[in-house]
């Protein structure tokens, strides 16, 4: 596996809607490694945009993070507002989303010399681009694997038998889908950032950073890039390592 050396690169980001209030995209800012944020919309900067935004987008921004450097996706966008309108909810339309975005993210990686930091399921198709083969590749990882979720399930069903029919179906909630598209992420990432401490083993991870949210920015933008952390077998925790 690749070892990141903590360059000066950029990095496109790519997630739908307002993931975690922007921080990912605005840490990398802060510390001038931001190429671009892929996302279905993104409020403009000025006040004119922003009174012509329809009211329920309007919270889309974040102050910090300029709309010059985000790549909107009306298709993502629409697609979206379509499914809801017929309330057809369901994951298999977010997946499209989901690919859509993770390919616009690959053009725009494509265009420049950035690399790729892109959120769980938003990263395969971006990460399969022959055209970006020799980029960095980097998964920020939010929730657990489910892996993690059966196996804490399982060990609560031998317990607790008496549950038996509400735990069975908690064990088989997970969408087999959506957990095999994170795992061809995985398997293609280059390095991991995990947003917890719970979240970095459950993936048995050979380098990640697990941290909370608010820590992003201090790590990003005060160290030049998480990527500084990463060494083999070596776990980032709030800030502090140990070898």
């Amino acid at each position: 596996m690749f070892t990141p050396t903590g360059g000066k690169g950029k990095f496109v980001v790519a997630f739908n809607r307002d993931r975690d209030s922007y921080q990912l995209p605005l840490a990398l800012h802060s510390g001038a490694r931001l190429q671009a944020l892929v996302t279905d919309f993104y409020a403009p900067d000025h006040r004119l945009g922003r009174l012509l935004t329809p009211r329920r987008l309007r919270h889309r921004h974040v102050h910090g993070l300029p709309s010059r450097l985000v790549r909107s996706s009306p298709r993502a966008l629409l697609l979206q507002v379509y499914h809801e309108a017929q309330r057809a909810y369901g994951e298999r339309w977010f997946m499209q989303v989901d690919a859509l975005l993770s390919r616009k993210a690959a053009s725009i990686a494509a265009e420049s010399s950035a690399d790729l930091l892109l959120y769980a399921q938003y990263a395969q198709e971006a990460f399969a681009d022959r055209r970006l083969a020799k980029r960095l590749k980097g998964l920020f990882i939010f929730h657990p694997h489910t892996d993690l979720a059966k196996q804490i399930l399982t060990r609560d069903l031998e317990k607790f038998p008496e549950c038996s029919g509400s735990l069975k179906k908690a064990v088989e909630i997970d969408n087999p889908e959506l957990t095999d598209r994170l795992d061809a992420e995985i398997s293609m990432a280059d390095f991991f950032i995990c947003a917890s401490s719970f979240t970095a083993p459950s993936m048995s991870l050979a380098f990640c950073v697990a941290s909370p949210n608010p820590m992003l920015t201090e790590i990003l933008s005060n160290l030049g890039t998480a990527m500084t952390f990463l060494y083999p077998n070596s776990l980032v925790s709030a800030g502090t390592t140990d070898f």
